[in-house]
């Protein structure tokens, strides 16, 4: 089924289209009843849907011809419109020979049920085409003027208080709103422009520049994007302005003019400005406190944070200060954009000097209008900088000034009370991190001079007992030999004193031992000659060393390990120190008549060891601080059991190295136990 839709209004005219084209009907469209009139010239429908109000030709007129054509005259028609909805427009149609008439807005599925009513009704003859009653035509005019001049009357009322309206909305609204040709001639404009604008916008004559900068071509190009402009109020004061422009069009797509509607953004604009003016000032006191955080350098840090002030002031010149106590003066530390002559002149600046007064004397950030505060030093090269005058700014730590920062200011540079306020946040951060740096340094120098006489006390240590240990052999080997009377016989005092010689040189030995022992693990240098080892042979040869000094003090030693125990991986020499040092230990706090007892076992992963003993005990708050290089319980001038403070801390250094553990539990009174854990070797590793 053919169906012609004749509508003015594209909008409504596409939807229909589509709605019947959905439900299988072939549909055409015109624009009005003269477009319409061409088109059955050429085709004939099943029927015709229009609307009444069209230009060139409303549907009235069109109806009247299309019925007087006898080609036409029995086509369906069927009038649907929004605007002619009285009773006499009702009455008119059908006079006319309507079959329907259609109000808008019709929900789309009742629409399409009466046009296939109608359809489906002349199809099966039910009616016939409807006959026009108008028949001459004066009678139509007649009606037909009646009904149009009612129409009109209706709607110039209606677009007057749509007029009314939109002038009482636009007049009031706070957005400008001016309406152009597409000359860009003011053809409206509401009361906001006369506010911003005032005289300078007039109907009938071009937009003003100063109010929209571009011409009719770039007008097209931005159509539908935001501009910006700026516009001189009458008081001189810059106001920003931000809108769109939207184009009128035609249904034939010819441009009518455009619409520009825009509002003051002044204060967005002076609010973005501070945000951007906060973020810049955020910047660079972050900056400024990573420099700080970072740097290990007053020279280096202060000619950093020099290059950022200068940035952030935006000028070419500064210097920075710090003040040395101790010769009562002022020295330069870094500087920028200064010539070589000028600073050389002011590389010191004495306390007293007028500027080094007004930074003492003052808490914030001052202006000075002498340039740099030197005007005798100032050169030809400084002259060329335009310098009005110079701001200064204290470096703080902890209230004290301890130095300042001079940036001269140019004669086109205002400073803000915000730019002072991020300039005093600055030298306090500043000036903590220069004293931070400096305490630092003083801290390396103390650091690197002990490091220094540790190294040297390492070296005559090590060099110191090397020379004792030289002459030490030959005192106990002629000892020796004089106790085995090997070079001649000795009555028993004589031997009683070799055996008081022999003991002391053995003791001295082992002191010599500790000192070397400490030298070279100071220098990283120890040697383990590692192998897997009986511990239980350790043990004995350690408990065979040390049974002529038990036997002496009338202890008792006891073992208790089997005969074997599962190997370990160990330096025999080094493990055997360990023994021999705990069980001397135990000798030295173990009163006559007491016990020791050495027992070694197997567990889970590691061979367990322990040396106990009878002895005093050791305090409780003294166990933690055992293993503590030169520690001694007793460390009084009267001390009655001697030693270096040296055994335990070796002991524990060389157990370390073999990845094992140790540990003591005491009791004063009762006696004192050492534990020792040492890696075991399975027979699966072994295997392997």
């Amino acid at each position: 089924m053919k169906v012609l839709v004749v509508d003015d209004n594209i909008n409504a005219r596409k939807l229909l289209v589509k709605m019947l084209v959905a439900n299988n009907y072939e549909a055409s469209e015109a624009i009005n009843g003269k477009e319409a009139l061409k088109f059955l010239k050429t085709s004939k429908p099943d029927l015709i849907i229009s609307d009444i109000m069209m230009p060139e030709m409303d549907g009235f007129i069109f109806i009247r011809e299309v019925k007087k054509n006898p080609e036409t005259k029995d086509i369906p028609f069927v009038f649907y419109t929004a605007h002619y909805v009285s009773e006499k427009d009702h009455l008119l149609a059908t006079a006319l020979g309507a079959s329907r008439f259609i109000v808008k807005p019709v929900e789309p599925r009742e629409l399409i049920n009466e046009i296939q009513n109608v359809l489906n009704e002349y199809e099966a003859g039910l009616i016939k085409p409807v006959e026009p009653i108008v028949q001459t035509e004066e009678e139509y005019l007649t009606k037909y003027s009646e009904r149009v001049v009612t129409k009109l009357e209706e709607k110039y009322s209606e677009l007057e208080k749509t007029k009314n309206f939109l002038d009482a909305v636009l007049s009031n609204m706070d957005d400008c709103v001016i309406v152009v040709d597409p000359q860009l001639n003011v053809t409206y404009y509401n009361n906001k422009v006369t506010e911003v604008a005032g005289s300078d916008v007039k109907l009938g004559e071009k937009l003003p520049h100063i109010i929209f900068p571009y011409e009719t071509i770039d007008l097209k190009i931005v159509s539908h994007e935001t501009f910006e402009t700026t516009i001189t109020n009458k008081e001189g004061k810059i106001i920003y302005f931000e809108g769109i422009v939207s184009p009128t069009i035609k249904e034939s797509g010819e441009s009518t003019g455009y619409i520009l509607v825009f509002r003051d953004v002044t204060q967005r604009k002076r609010n973005e400005a501070e945000i951007l003016e906060k973020n810049r000032e955020l910047s660079t006191l972050y900056s400024v406190a990573t420099i700080a955080a970072e740097s290990f350098d007053r020279k280096e840090l202060l000619q950093v944070i020099l290059r950022e002030m200068t940035a952030f002031i935006g000028v070419a010149c500064g210097s920075a200060y710090l003040i040395d106590e101790n010769t009562g003066e002022a020295n330069l530390w870094a500087h920028q954009g200064l010539s070589a002559d000028f600073v050389e002149k002011v590389r010191c600046l004495p306390i007293d000097d007028p500027s080094v007064v007004a930074v003492l004397e003052s808490k914030k950030p001052f202006v000075s209008q002498e340039p740099l505060l030197c005007n005798k030093h100032i050169t030809s090269t400084e002259k060329e900088h335009n310098i009005k005058n110079v701001i200064i700014f204290s470096l703080r730590s902890h209230e004290k000034v301890i130095g300042f920062v001079n940036l001269t200011i140019p004669f086109d540079r205002e400073i803000s009370d915000d730019d002072m306020r991020v300039m005093e946040s600055v030298g306090n951060e500043v000036g903590i991190a220069v004293e931070n740096v400096r305490l630092f340094e003083e801290t390396k120098k103390a650091y690197d001079e002990l490091k220094l006489l540790d190294e040297m006390k390492n070296e005559f240590l090590s060099n110191v007992s090397h020379e004792l240990k030289t002459p030490l052999v030959s005192i106990k080997g002629y000892s020796e030999l004089m106790c085995d009377e090997s070079l001649g016989a000795l009555n028993e005092k004589q031997k009683k004193a070799m055996e008081v010689v022999s003991r002391n040189s053995e003791r001295l030995r082992h002191l010599i031992d500790s000192l070397i022992y400490l030298t070279i693990e100071k220098a990283k240098k120890i040697e383990f000659r590692f192998n897997l080892i009986q511990i239980v042979d350790v043990i004995n040869q350690a408990v065979s060393d040390v049974h002529p000094m038990i036997e002496k003090k009338g202890l008792t030693i006891i073992t208790d390990m089997p005969d074997e125990l599962p190997k370990v991986n160990g330096d025999t020499d080094r493990l055997t120190e360990v023994i021999i040092n705990l069980i001397d230990n135990a000798v030295k706090f173990t009163p006559k008549g007491g016990e020791i007892t050495i027992a070694a076992c197997e567990e889970p992963e590691m061979i367990h060891i322990t040396v106990k003993d009878t002895g005093v005990g050791i305090p409780k708050d003294a166990i933690s601080k055992l293993f503590k290089r030169f520690y001694q319980v007793d460390a009084s001038t009267t001390r009655r059991y001697g030693g270096t403070g040296l055994g335990l801390y070796i002991t524990k250094s060389i157990v370390k190295m073999h990845n094992g553990q140790i540990w003591v539990e005491s009791e004063e009174g009762v006696g004192t136990t050492f534990h020792i854990l040492l890696p075991k070797i399975c027979s699966t590793s072994l295997d392997e």
